[in-house]
């Protein structure tokens, strides 16, 4: 069921545009904070819920309005787990960081 009104930052929403179309969709914060806010609230799909946040983070994480998740996440009583996911951010990109090193010096000894 859809409503009318957005209950996220309409202004960190992005308009896409469609053969049918522009839609505006939902703040990938908005997302990654529902997430959070199911696991918090004791969701039987508590594992798949924290995996997406994971994916979302991955994914966003380096264009997130932090300013905007913290203030949420205070007023959700999830700051915790921003935090503890945020870690899990830091050390996701520094995987990726290091495996494009590594492709890279790879390549060039090719």
């Amino acid at each position: 069921m859809f409503t009318i009104e957005y209950t996220g930052n309409i202004d960190l929403t992005r308009v896409v545009s469609t053969r049918y179309g522009s839609v505006r969709v939902t703040a990938v914060e908005d997302l990654f904070l529902k997430r959070l806010d199911s696991v918090r609230s004791g969701s039987s799909t508590r594992e798949m819920d924290l995996d997406h946040a994971q994916l979302i983070l991955d994914a966003y994480g380096d264009e997130f309005n932090w300013a905007y998740i913290d203030a949420v996440a205070k007023r959700q009583l999830t700051t915790e787990l921003v935090a503890m996911m945020r870690g899990k951010g830091a050390r996701s990109a520094n995987e990726r960081a290091a495996r494009r090193i590594q492709r890279e010096v790879r390549s060039r000894k090719n």
